[in-house]
């Protein structure tokens, strides 16, 4: 036998250089030489050591100043700018940059899965930010010699600050991947939120931080909460598994935009918007041991049902149909089953609206069980589920009329068609409550948006909001009923492209026999 026929044969060796996956090493060390990474290590320690310094100084000359306090301050303003802003911000260009140079096609050629790919570019930003992580706990160490510090509470804050720098940076990457247009929309949210939401601590830092008056983030620590010490681990438990399930969902969604379209992410995207229901059941069992266990399975369960409708949103807002491939990998050999999980599971919007009526439906079973708040567990919130599903499906089958082809086009007229329906909504708010209008007309306007498919939802939405009590009239239930009735008939009728190219993709399947496969 020749020697390099019996050296092929030879399985290959796994040594150390082989043991971390090839997309991980190459992201990490082009990574770590990157003058982001350096500049923003150096740049954080030195910001930390000349405003410690700076609060050297300002206890000198004023007595009153505490060094604990504004070294506290300054340290954990770094911290969140630094882990929260600017390390998942180095992601912006992570996809896009593959993107433009065309080197997705030549990766993909490889064993190098478009999920692979966009892992081990996640795992090189946050081991990066692990890393930095590292270098500040010095400083945290120098926080609890100085008093004032619980080591345990500064420590659960990094980690909960580095999960949520991780789920962020899950998102980023999402956002790298898609048109620029849709990415200006993103960082315009993100700046109005952050706006928002942090505006006013971070007016409260400029003014209390420097001086040392007082904690920025001061507060009763875990053992003087209040809270028992089993819903302290439980409400840990679930919000790392929160996190941990949205990182999981912002990195399928960008794998999902290098993926060939031979690929089918819609199964594994429906999927992850339901794992948020997981935990219901053991809160569900514990709600009786103290107050707190009851809000926070109200809250899971409210947040489940945001994050089930805006995955199925993201499905709804696409216009492809199943190829022949997808029907082979769900169908199989056939069966009940089978379709059935076709039905739930191709891509499309036709299959997503499916899902998200069965979804909905369980989501009703949760009503009657008392998972959710008060004003949301009765008859009335069955029937504003209902009519979510038309307000979500019904835009859906509007833009398939007028798009035939594209990702981006599909969302934004989707987009377009649910931000008229807000708009109109806010207008007929505007005319109700305005003046110098008879009340015959207010009451007609009224009457038009709640019986109309998408606007009724957002009005029966609000008057449940502000009364659970408020009787509903027949005739405005009799209307509903009219034209939801018509909504599914119009959705039923622009759904058979979806069902002509399911078929088409079983007939491939049951056409593969042995004799075929041979020949």
């Amino acid at each position: 036998m020749n020697t390099t026929d019996t050296a092929a044969e030879k399985p290959p060796r796994f040594d150390f250089p082989t043991w971390l996956p090839p997309m991980l090493v190459k992201e990490l060390r082009q990574g770590l030489r990157t003058r982001w990474f350096v500049f923003s290590v150096i740049g954080l320690h030195t910001l930390l050591v000349i405003t410690f310094a700076w609060a050297l100084v300002i206890q000198y000359f004023n007595a009153d100043a505490r060094l604990d306090n504004m070294m506290y301050n300054f340290l954990w303003a770094f911290t969140m700018i630094t882990l929260l802003l600017l390390m998942p911000l180095r992601g912006l260009g992570a996809l896009r940059t593959e993107i433009e140079a065309r080197n997705v096609d030549l990766l993909v050629l490889t064993q190098l899965t478009s999920w692979r790919i966009v892992l081990g570019k996640w795992v090189s930003l946050v081991v990066q930010t692990a890393l930095l992580l590292v270098t500040l706990l010095p400083y945290v160490v120098m926080q609890y010699f100085l008093g004032g510090t619980d080591l345990l509470d500064d420590m659960t804050a990094l980690g909960f600050l580095y999960a949520a720098s991780c789920g962020l940076t899950a998102a980023v990457l999402w956002v790298s991947g898609v048109h620029r247009f849709l990415r200006v929309l993103a960082a315009l949210a993100v700046v109005v939120l952050a706006t928002v939401t942090l505006g006013s601590e971070l007016l409260k830092w400029l003014q209390y931080g420097l001086a040392g008056g007082h904690r920025l983030f001061s507060g009763d620590s875990m053992a003087d909460s209040g809270l028992s010490a089993a819903f302290v681990v439980i409400l840990a438990l679930c919000m790392f598994f929160n996190v941990a399930m949205a990182t999981v969902f912002f990195l399928l969604q960008a794998a999902r935009q290098i993926a060939p379209p031979s690929e089918n992410h819609s199964p594994a995207t429906r999927l992850l918007a339901l794992t948020l229901l997981l935990p219901i059941p053991l809160l569900f069992f514990l709600q009786g041991m103290e107050q707190a266990m009851r809000k926070l399975l109200e809250v899971q369960s409210v947040l489940a049902l945001i994050v089930f409708m805006l995955a199925c949103v993201l499905e709804l807002a696409t216009v492809e149909l199943p190829m022949a491939v997808h029907v082979r990998r769900l169908f199989g050999g056939g069966g009940g089953g089978r379709r059935l999980l076709c039905m739930l599971f191709l891509p499309g919007w036709t299959s997503a609206a499916i899902f998200t009526l069965a979804g909905l439906g369980f989501f009703a079973v949760m009503v009657v069980a008392g998972t959710f708040p008060d004003p949301l567990s009765g008859l009335r919130f069955l029937r504003v589920l209902g009519l979510v599903w038309v307000a979500v499906t019904l835009p859906a089958a509007l833009m398939s009329l007028f798009v035939k082809r594209g990702r981006l086009a599909a969302l934004l007229v989707y987009v377009l068609l649910q931000v008229a329906a807000g708009l109109a909504c806010l207008a007929g708010a505007y005319f109700i409550n305005a003046g110098g209008i008879s009340a015959h007309a207010k009451e007609s306007v009224a009457d038009v948006f709640r019986i109309l498919p998408v606007t009724g939802f957002w009005y029966e939405l609000f008057r449940l909001s502000a009364s659970r009590h408020v009787a509903v009239d027949l005739f405005e239930l009799g209307a509903q009923l009219v034209i939801c009735a018509a909504s599914v008939c119009f959705v039923a009728w622009r759904c058979g492209p979806f069902f002509r190219a399911y078929k088409a993709g079983v007939k491939s399947v049951k056409f593969e026999t042995p004799e075929d496969e041979a020949g």
